[in-house]
Order: structure tokens, then C-alpha cells, then sequence
């Protein structure tokens, strides 16, 4: 199995002392496998090729895709060789944020804004806002929109 032909190359390097299991290594993502998982291109030459290594993104219920040519970092779970991870750390490399909750997200900030690549504000605190729904509305369950001060809108729909 790939898995653990990997698995042997990264304790033969490791036992020959070519890498350090407790450093991180820049690498370029070739692929996001769209499940938390990528095909990593070490910039050490003397590294081989990774595939299907797990992302992690420090943050529980965060789950990204990331672009490819993204930098990423590799290292080793625990100093061991048999378990590479990619962490991010490349702001451009994100490609796709989904945050899970049980409850809610809460944003405290005194300045928000939601914008576009060219920098136009979509959503902007203290601007008005017109919300638009692309589902069909869903019998018994009214959605509410309640001004705020500055001319925004919060939008929640009561179960």
C-alpha cells in the first residue's frame, strides 16, 4: 500500500538523519483532496513527494480547502516519521472556510467587512444591508430581519 511505502521512506530518512522529525518542513500543495487531506511537494529535495497527508488547521469544527501552489508546513505528529501532518501557514492559501458549530458563531469586533477580492464591501458594518434569500421559505419557520444602529440588518430566523 502507498500509505506504508511513505511510511518506510520517511523512517529511512529519518533514521539516517537526513531530516529532523521535530522540524517543520515548507512545502507546496499539489492537491486538496477535499478531505482535509494533500499532496504535499517538499522544497527539500531530499524529501519525497507526499500524498494524502492530513491538514490540520489547529482549530476544532474549522474544516478549509486550499488552493493548490499554497504553502503549507510539514512536520510530524509527536516526533514520529510514520505521522506526517501539513499545518497551514500561508494567509493566501485558503481557498474555502466552513466553520461547524453546535450553537453558534459569534464575531466581536469593532469593524466588519465582508468583501470581494477587488475589495468591494459586500457586507459592511454600520451600511445598509438588503438580505436575499435563494431557498424558498420554510412553512412555520418565520425569518425575521431587525435594524441595528448605523442602518444594518440582522438577519435570524426563528424555529
Amino acid at each position: 500500500m502507498a500509505t506504508e511505502r511513505l511510511k518506510r521512506a520517511l523512517l529511512k530518512l529519518v533514521s539516517d538523519q537526513r531530516i529532523d522529525s521535530l522540524a517543520l518542513y515548507p512545502c507546496q500543495v499539489l492537491r486538496d483532496h477535499g478531505d482535509m487531506r494533500l499532496d504535499l511537494q517538499p522544497d527539500r529535495a531530499d524529501l519525497p513527494l507526499l500524498v494524502h497527508i492530513p491538514l490540520r488547521t489547529m482549530l476544532p469544527g474549522v474544516t478549509v480547502r486550499v488552493r493548490q501552489g499554497a504553502r503549507v508546513l510539514l512536520g510530524f505528529e509527536n516526533g514520529d516519521p510514520s505521522r506526517p501532518v501539513a499545518t497551514l501557514f500561508d494567509g493566501g492559501a485558503l481557498e474555502n472556510l466552513t466553520i461547524h458549530a453546535q450553537t453558534s458563531i459569534t464575531l466581536q469586533t469593532p469593524d466588519l467587512d465582508l468583501g470581494d477580492e477587488g475589495g468591494t464591501g459586500v457586507l459592511r458594518q454600520n451600511k445598509s444591508v438588503t438580505w436575499v434569500f435563494a431557498a424558498p421559505v420554510v412553512p412555520g419557520v418565520p425569518v425575521s430581519a431587525d435594524p441595528v444602529a448605523g442602518g444594518s440588518s440582522i438577519v435570524k430566523a426563528v424555529g
